[in-house]
């Protein structure tokens, strides 16, 4: 009896490890392009005093409708599944005043949580093979609103991304100093933020 008690703890083990190592090797980054928009501005502007590191900026512009790309790499040897994703600061009544639509490819259900952000849960998981790559789309409106005084902008680290393999789930992030900003006023108008 206890050799099979053994042999079942010995395999929930392995499965558990296991799918951590899978989800070790996922992340989230943005392409050459993070934020495509229409009706908008969109730029880059330094972010530190030297200049030297320049992170994506949307002039915040009523009527403008833009596309937040992110990919989820998967670098494990797992096929992984993309289950919600979680855009911080977006939720109702938030300061940028920016109105989240959905997460193509399938992520219409959207649910506010008490922190200030919106999360829309896939239709159905959106599974990325080993060493492959799935591209989300966050399509974002803004009608005005902000409540940034003009020159001012805020920068955000989004969005996060729930995975999982075999029913063991992780929240993944762009890297730390990927950030985007969202500014009230033109790039050639405004300083950097500080």
């Amino acid at each position: 009896m206890l050799g099979v008690v053994l042999a079942v703890v010995g395999a929930a083990s392995a499965w558990w490890i296991s799918s951590q190592v899978a989800l070790s090797g996922v992340a989230i980054t943005y392409d050459s392009r993070p934020l495509v928009c229409d009706g908008a501005e969109v730029g880059q502007i330094a972010t530190w005093s030297d200049a030297e590191f320049y992170e994506p900026v949307v002039v915040l512009t009523p009527g403008m409708q833009c596309r937040l790309r992110v990919h989820v790499l998967n670098n494990s040897g797992s096929t992984i599944s993309v289950d919600s994703v979680t855009l911080a600061m977006m939720g109702d009544d938030n300061a940028l005043g920016v109105e989240p639509l959905m997460v193509n490819p399938n992520g219409q259900t959207a649910s506010f949580d008490e922190v200030g952000g919106v999360t829309f849960t896939m239709f159905s998981p959106v599974h990325v093979a080993a060493g492959e790559d799935q591209l989300l789309e966050a399509l974002i409106d803004y009608h005005g609103g902000a409540r940034y005084e003009q020159c001012s902008a805020g920068g955000l680290n989004i969005p996060d991304v729930s995975v999982s393999v075999n029913g063991v789930s992780a929240t993944k992030s762009p890297a730390e100093w990927n950030t985007i900003w969202f500014q009230q006023g033109s790039l050639a108008d405004c300083e950097p933020p500080s």
